[in-house]
């Protein structure tokens, strides 16, 4: 089974998710093999370049 994270973004929620993701590489922990973000900028970036 695999195990993933989404992650929100959006103004002051997008602080709250640089600390976890911060804390995730501190604590060198690996527990998802996908790690989706829900920002639009990323999805226009990813359009944009074709892929």
């Amino acid at each position: 089974m695999k195990k993933g994270l989404v992650m929100e973004g959006g103004a002051m929620r997008c602080m709250f998710t640089a600390g976890v993701i911060d804390t995730l590489m501190k604590e060198k922990l690996s527990l998802m093999e996908q790690l989706v973000f829900q920002l639009e900028q990323h999805l226009v970036a990813i359009i944009s370049q074709g892929k």
